[in-house]
């Protein structure tokens, strides 16, 4: 079978990648092999996040391309207009000092679910419904690409062939592409570098708060998200490459927000665990663009915890570079 570009993966690299292509209006053929049975992006196993953080340009690289990209994506949401994305308030508790460093100033904060004031920051955040918003993707942005073509299928191998590449799939499928993007995730990192790391979070379903927040108290996360009534704690990381729970992490961290919360949270042993495998770059860097300096095949990846603000702007660096 032969396509102009074949895009290996399906979670937020691809998405961007995607969202890209079906921003330009291409008529290009395009074809996406993916197989989430066997290897699951970690798109529907996130907390989904994107706020600022207090984030400043010409400080470093990856904070620069973290700025550049959470405008890029509340401008894609203001025009999506989907209620799968909720905007919420963001507020940041803990060590004032710290606070003050990173947002140069503190303000008293006061909430009823929480049971006194606390000197912190506010910004804000949108909180994404994966699933929910997967579907929408799919419907509203992947049928603007007319000329799509979706495989369910694992890619055992590809090499140059010519002006093209030639790839391999485990079904017996053999593909002629123009050109290949690699958005795989770990799953991908023999190739393309990057450390696997498993994260792990907790959910609690049919909760009821006020409004819709996240609260990060010295680098935990509480999201709750009013219009699904879910409640989410996280998250672990294991540096090991095993994805053991760390249970007495996560139980530390429950009851940091317990001792500040006026409101009764769920009991931990009522909550739902959900982990997803990332990859991680040197530095916490994501790659984008050519793969090993190849015309042919491009790539996204290490994306890490960052994936629903950096999809979208890597995703559209990536195929602008690509020239038929």
């Amino acid at each position: 079978m032969e396509t102009d570009i074949l895009i290996v993966g399906n979670g937020l690299a691809a998405w961007g990648v995607l969202n890209r292509f079906a921003e330009i209006k291409s008529d290009l053929k395009i074809t996406q092999i993916s197989q989430e049975k066997v290897l699951p992006s970690c798109a529907l196993k996130s907390t989904a996040t994107v706020s600022l953080n207090g984030i400043q340009k010409n400080i470093s690289p990856l904070g620069d391309l973290l700025y550049d990209s959470f405008f890029t994506t509340t401008s894609l949401i203001e025009k999506w207009g989907t209620d799968t994305i909720e905007k919420a308030e963001h507020l940041h508790l803990g060590n004032s000092d710290k606070i003050k460093q990173r947002f140069h100033t503190l303000e008293n904060i006061e909430k009823s679910y929480l049971k006194s004031s606390h000197l912190g920051a506010r910004g804000d955040v949108y909180l994404f419904n994966p699933s929910m918003f997967f579907d929408w993707f799919n419907h509203h942005i992947k049928n603007q690409i007319h000329n799509l073509s979706e495989v369910q299928d694992l890619v055992t191998d590809f090499k140059v062939d010519g002006n093209n590449v030639f790839v391999q799939t485990l079904s017996g499928r053999r593909f002629l592409a123009k050109k290949l993007i690699l958005t795989t995730g770990a799953w991908g990192r023999g190739r393309t570098g990057g450390k696997l790391v498993c994260g792990h979070y907790l959910s609690w379903y049919n909760c009821d708060f006020e409004e819709s927040f996240l609260i990060s108290l010295n680098q935990h996360n509480l999201i709750y998200n009013k219009s699904t009534k879910l409640l989410m704690l996280g998250g672990t990381s294991n540096s090991d490459e095993v994805s053991l729970v760390d249970v007495e992490k996560l139980k530390s961290m429950y009851q940091c927000f317990v001792e500040i919360f006026h409101s009764e949270l769920p009991a931990f042993e009522n909550a739902k665990l959900s982990y997803g495998v990332r990859q991680k770059g040197k530095k916490r860097m994501p790659y984008w663009g050519k793969f090993q300096e190849s015309d042919n095949i491009y790539t996204i990846h290490s994306l890490y915890k960052n994936g629903y603000t950096l999809g979208w702007e890597l995703g559209k660096r990536t195929v602008d570079q690509i020239k038929l």
